[in-house]
């Protein structure tokens, strides 16, 4: 082990940390969340959890009574809307022209006519340029570096009755952070509900500046096309399907409301695109290809079906850079588009098929253009960095690695027969040239995170706050140590899992993910496709529980699949190769050899 890693290790491990995130046991709320798992939020009489998955909610009787050995969980049906509010809503027309803020701004009415607007808003106010209520200077003086300033900025959206609707039964007026004037059918409103005041949040990254977040920024988008409006709707409906995997009638239910939704978006993008009504600089409309990305992720979709989403957004980013001026700096709208696209595009590459690969550009092409736009802090005068990276944080240099590594790894290991002619090819002298250089990029991200660490416990930031930016720095050194497995698996394919080198870096995630990937925010998303790398190079059955254990206790509904599907996988491969260590000795399969396998890697996204 490295000085380095060295005195990392010591300094975790071999303290009391006050810092250490704390594992959450169930022990407190009624039966039915303690049986499964869950946090209760202790609502009286039915606690909110208990509502929303239609169970039967049994609270104890007498205080610290354990969960009784024979129960069983109960279905039960609450006549009350959806909306996870403390207090019941009419669902009856206010009697006023003043509109409630029901299910988070959506208004469930079927016959409503409040006061409309005079006129629309002009053509300024809803072009992308101008999509912030505030200007970007007045964004950057919103934060003074104070973390009890993190408070989100809140967005009003005026109405534009000349929105036209898409739905038969209901119209969709405006979407905003919050939205007067809306009529929905209560279908529709419970799918919107869910996915601005759930969805949003669990792909949100906490160690990001709240004014920044997917609630903030790209809800108020929906106001600018009923097209995104129903792209939000299916990722509401993917939510909830999530929510009720264990439940097969429900999660049916609301996965065929998605997949209606998602056609329905793609049906009237296509029809938008052939008479000519789409603004291709619109900001909604590469909200639309990242979240469609999202959400097929979140479902257990495979990264061919991803990449279609990235390829159709890479081209909206060309268009709008090649259109920026060479000094001009990129709004913070769009540098957490351009971070969610990075993020995307990396598993992307390694998980879609070569068809799709070959319509991806090269992470080289990627970055040249858009590194320029990356670099210009949104957050002025803040000691913590990383913050400017809404997406990606601590992360975002790691993760070009990460791309540029399966690049090289597709592009040299894939071809069987070498075409010099093929774009996706690199022969041995390209290969050499290319993937040396990158060992020095992660030795030096790798020291730029030790120095993080070390100032991160050095300052005065706590509680929270203090492990939403170390979980973060977790994300990031667990990239750094899947790109030295990886790195160390393309100089030399038939290296074995076991060597120092490697054990080293399996450790040190399985350390991170142990202590500081909290189970219930969209850190452990971001690293699927580093604890991948990492858990194909588990040797023995103690890593394998601490790894398998880690991801199956996420709380967040739309990591699950992915993480289901991350273990299953892993699972599979570490039996096999003990059975055939058994009766094929060194000559088995090993499961080292599955950052290699097309046909597995191919068969869902990270």
């Amino acid at each position: 082990m490295t000085g380095l890693q060295n005195n990392h290790l010591i300094k975790v491990q071999g303290s009391i940390n006050p810092r250490k995130r704390k594992h959450n046991r169930v022990r407190t709320g009624c039966f039915t969340c303690r049986k499964r798992k869950k946090k209760c939020d202790e609502r009286q009489p039915d606690c909110i959890a208990c509502v929303r998955n239609k169970l039967k909610c049994v609270y104890p009787t007498k205080e610290n009574e354990k969960v009784p050995s024979d129960f069983v969980l109960e279905q039960q049906e609450y006549h009350e809307p959806l909306n996870f509010k403390k207090r019941r809503h009419s669902f009856a027309a206010p009697k006023d022209e003043q509109a409630p803020q029901d299910l988070f701004g959506v208004i469930v009415l079927n016959k409503y006519t409040g006061p409309q607007v005079s006129s629309p808003p002009s053509s300024e106010d809803s072009s992308s340029s101008s999509s912030s209520s505030d200007s970007q200077e007045d964004f950057i003086t919103t934060f003074n570096g104070d973390a009890n300033a993190l408070i989100p900025v809140e967005y009003q959206t005026p109405i534009d009755p000349s929105i036209p609707s898409i739905w038969s039964q209901s119209s969709l007026l405006s979407f905003g952070r919050y939205i007067p004037n809306v009529e929905l059918s209560i279908e529709d409103s419970e799918l919107y509900s869910h996915c601005a005041k759930n969805y949003m949040s669990m792909v949100a990254l906490p160690h990001a500046h709240p004014s920044l977040c997917p609630a903030n920024v790209w809800i108020r988008l929906a106001s600018h096309s009923p097209i995104l409006a129903d792209v939000y709707l299916s990722c509401g409906a993917t939510y909830l399907a999530c929510v009720h995997n264990e439940n097969n009638a429900l999660s049916q239910k609301y996965h065929r409301l998605a997949e209606s939704k998602y056609n329905s978006a793609v049906q009237s993008l296509t029809e938008a695109f052939n008479n000519g009504s789409v603004d291709l600089d619109s900001d909604w409309l590469m909200v639309a290809g990242l979240n469609l990305c999202l959400r097929d992720r979140a479902y257990g979709m495979n990264g061919s079906r991803c990449s279609k989403h990235i390829v159709f957004v890479y081209n909206l980013i060309c268009r709008r850079v090649d259109k920026k001026a060479a000094d001009s700096l990129a709004t913070p709208e769009e540098r957490l588009l351009m971070e969610s696209f990075i993020f995307n595009y990396t598993t992307a590459l390694m998980t879609c098929s070569r068809y799709d690969m070959i319509r991806l550009p090269t992470p080289y092409e990627l970055f040249s253009k858009l590194n320029k736009w990356l670099v210009n802090p949104i957050v002025k005068n803040y000691d913590v960095e990383w913050v400017n990276n809404p997406v990606l944080g601590s992360a975002l240099a790691i993760f070009q690695v990460m791309a540029k590594l399966c690049y090289l790894l597709r592009c040299h290991f894939e071809q069987k027969i070498p075409d010099d002619n093929d774009r996706c090819y690199l022969n041995d002298g390209k290969f050499w040239s290319l993937i040396l250089p990158l060992k020095e990029e992660i030795r030096n991200i790798e020291v730029k995170n030790f120095e993080r660490i070390q100032e991160l416990d050095a300052s005065k930031v706590y509680g929270q706050w203090y492990f939403s930016l170390r979980s973060n720095l977790a994300v990031s050194i667990i990239t750094v140590n899947a790109c030295k497995i990886l790195i160390e698996k393309l100089i030399n394919p038939s290296i074995p899992a076991f060597l120092p080198q490697i054990q080293e870096s399996v450790q040190s995630t399985l350390h991170e993910l142990d202590l500081y990937i909290p189970s219930d925010n969209y850190s452990s998303s971001v690293s699927f496709l580093s604890l991948f790398i990492c858990g194909s190079a588990i040797i023995n059955r103690a890593q394998e529980v601490l790894f398998s254990e880690g991801l199956a206790n996420l709380e967040n509904d739309l990591s699950k699949y992915v993480a289901i599907d991350v273990v299953k996988v892993l699972q599979r491969s570490w039996e096999r190769e003990r059975m055939e260590r058994i009766t094929l000795g060194d000559k088995g399969f090993k499961s080292f050899d599955l950052v290699f396998d097309r046909s597995t890697l191919e068969s869902f996204a990270f």
